[in-house]
């Protein structure tokens, strides 16, 4: 035979079982709510404190620097006029600059100069502009044109022999006949010429 149980009590017990399961979840929402506000109000304080050191920090370094301003000031210009001085330097050590490079460069210019030729101008440009290609040396010159013998390739000639020549052509990329033209000399006619070493 079956006993036949009664819950003499009702829903009592069950209810106060609820009642202290809801206390222990309010109590534990409040209390990881509560370490969260701690935890951030901390972090807050923290980076607070770290952003005011860090302002003492770049205060100090700004002062620094303003007492070092004039002295970073003369240390720039000393080295600003240091700079001019080795480019000069590095300009005169350059071979183009040297007056014996030139003067066997001259030497060989007049070995190579047919008689029929007669040089108006030579120009020197040690210090092309920078960007576009300029010539370091520039010949200007003329060849006087004689009807009997119309030979019209010594120009040609002439930049063919300073070519060839190793001495004229040294630190000289190419030579170019840059114009070629005919004109008037005195009282004849004159094939005049312009020649650019790059």
């Amino acid at each position: 035979m079956n006993d036949l149980q009664m819950n003499l009590l009702g829903t009592a017990g069950l209810r106060r079982k609820q009642r202290k399961l809801r206390f222990y979840i309010i109590f534990a929402y409040s209390a990881v709510w509560l370490f969260s506000l701690f935890a951030l109000l901390n972090t807050v304080k923290i980076n607070l404190f770290m952003a005011q050191l860090y302002r003492r920090e770049i205060q100090k370094v700004q002062n620094e620097l303003d007492l070092l301003k004039p002295k970073l000031m003369v240390i720039e210009k000393l080295y600003a006029e240091r700079q001019a001085i080795d480019q000069k330097i590095n300009i005169y050590r350059q071979s183009l600059h040297r007056p014996l490079v030139w003067q066997r460069k001259l030497l060989a210019l007049s070995g190579a100069l047919p008689g029929n030729i007669r040089l108006e101008e030579i120009s020197i440009n040690t210090l092309p502009p920078k960007g576009r290609p300029a010539e370091r040396l520039k010949l200007v010159g003329y060849m006087p044109i004689n009807p009997r013998a119309q030979d019209l390739t010594s120009i040609e000639q002439f930049k063919l022999n300073l070519e060839k020549n190793a001495a004229f052509m040294q630190y000289f990329q190419s030579l170019e006949l840059l114009q070629n033209r005919i004109g008037k000399k005195g009282a004849g006619q004159a094939l005049v010429f312009t020649l650019g070493a790059y």
